[in-house]
């Protein structure tokens, strides 16, 4: 007679199994409640981990870090530049000295700032950046790609690795997957040395969902540097003429704040290669001057790789201390609650608050999930432009007439919260002027006011809210 029972060696391995899940998963759920998270997010974990035990682990490990634990072997730290001495602290905006509190470097001078809000602009600039480079070129880039646009850039690093200056290109192996091999196997033939910042290969060890590169950095000789908004490719490079094209801002720094700049690529680097390499300049020099810089930038690096939110905090501190106006430019806005109440509460208060964001952007999803935040600051009487002629990629904001911004930081969890990321802070006239004007430039080239949206389609869409924070 067959025996056609259940195998009790088959049951212990599902028990083990099971048991086994049902700890790593509770040690996990111990590292959610470890972490500064917004209670939803917080919640969202403990269920997915609790409930659905495998599922919820592997999702962790791929999605659910959000500060990195800082090993001194794996992690290069940020180190902020010394501060100020009392004559320039007495210049410094409330909006810098929160920054500085929050282990960011403080506003350094500047000899020279241009600001591109055009991308023939951005372009010349770039190559005049690398033209005069004479020991170290950095490039930190989220998005480099291989087109007619970029092919002087290209060119150019070519050039200066053949010259035997000290040419490293890390780039984010996602944002950069369509960068071609060939174009890469050049620039190591002439002396450069290419990086992927967290391969795709190491799925598991670094959790390449979550946690990119999303900086935009080109720094030489550490005085020096091109940043902004703009990746390396065509829609961010070529005219705005061309179908296409994107909207984008981004600047040339030189002078002493550039040495920001260069720390923050050297920590990307050190943290993707595992190789050290020293500052361009001596990072023990005093800053202190008694006159006042003819422009003060401070760069501002957030990320997994930096302990506070540094850039959320000041963007509520702005909402809460703005005295007349308060203007934001970004592609995708997803907010979280505090961000979106803080918004609306400078509204309430009579600050005129400005949103302007692309009509329509290359995320559908964001799109969708964007339109009751934006209906709802909208009633609360914040002005909502919607940019209409492209693209819109362009990250900023104009704080009174004291402070600008622009960098790589959009208004969603991601770039808040996730992503390593950069930004310029500008405290002189000149650069608050340009943004200023080119964010009026945006508004004229806009329409305001929220469509009407039918009660079924925002039934519809209103779950979709629950994928903010993966957003």
């Amino acid at each position: 007679m067959l025996d056609f029972g259940i195998n009790p060696w088959w049951l212990a391995l599902e028990a083990l199994l099971l048991l086994g899940g049902l700890v790593l998963a509770a040690m996990l759920a111990a590292d959610v409640l470890r972490q500064r998270r917004a209670p939803a997010s917080t919640a969202a974990w403990l269920l997915a981990l609790l409930l659905l035990p495998y599922v919820g682990v592997a999702l962790y490990l791929l999605f659910g870090a959000r500060k990195l634990a800082r090993p001194k072997h794996r992690v290069a730290r940020f180190t902020p530049a010394p501060a100020l001495c009392d004559s320039q602290r007495k210049l410094s905006h409330p909006l810098a000295l929160l920054l500085q509190g929050l282990g960011q470097a403080a506003p350094l001078q500047a000899s020279r700032v241009c600001i591109h809000t055009r991308p023939e602009q951005a372009l010349a600039e770039l190559l005049s950046v690398l033209s005069r480079a004479s020991k170290r070129v950095l490039v930190d880039m989220y998005d480099f790609n291989f087109d007619p646009s970029t092919q002087p850039i290209f060119d150019a690093l070519n050039a200066c690795a053949k010259q035997g200056l000290e040419v490293k290109v890390l780039i984010d192996d996602i944002g950069s997957n369509a960068l071609r091999s060939l174009i890469v196997t050049e620039l190591k033939l002439n002396g450069a040395d290419v990086r992927r910042f967290k391969p795709v290969s190491k799925l598991m060890s670094v959790r390449i969902a979550n946690l990119r590169n999303h900086r935009k950095i080109v720094v030489c000789d550490g005085a020096l540097a091109w940043t902004g908004g703009r990746n390396l490719a065509s829609q961010y490079l070529s005219p705005l003429e061309r179908v296409g094209s994107w909207q984008d801002l981004s600047c040339t720094i030189e002078g002493t704040a550039a040495q920001t700049l260069e720390d923050i690529a050297l920590s990307d680097w050190r943290f993707a290669s595992g190789e050290k390499l020293p500052p361009s300049f001596d990072p023990h020099t005093p800053i202190c001057s008694e006159a006042a810089a003819e422009a003060l930038v401070q760069v501002v690096a957030t990320g997994p790789d930096i302990r506070e939110d540094a850039w959320y905090a000041a963007l509520l501190s702005a909402c809460f201390t703005a005295q007349r106006r308060l203007w934001l430019v970004t592609p995708y806005f997803v907010p979280d609650e505090a961000l979106q109440n803080a918004l609306t509460v400078a509204a309430r208060r009579g600050i005129e608050v400005c949103l302007v964001v692309p009509a329509k952007s290359d995320n559908q999803l964001v799109d969708w999930v964007r339109k009751s935040y934006l209906r709802e600051l909208h009633h609360c009487g914040v002005q909502v432009f919607f940019y209409h002629p492209r693209m819109l990629h362009a990250k900023c904001m104009l704080m009174d007439d004291t402070l600008a911004s622009l960098g790589t930081s959009n208004l969603d969890a991601r770039s808040l919260f996730l992503n390593y990321e950069v930004i310029s802070v500008f405290y002189s006239h000149q650069q608050i002027g340009e943004i200023g004007g080119f964010i009026r430039q945006l508004m004229r080239d806009s329409k305001t006011g929220m469509p009407r949206s039918h009660w079924l389609r925002e039934t519809l869409t209103a779950p979709l809210k629950l994928l903010a924070p993966l957003l």
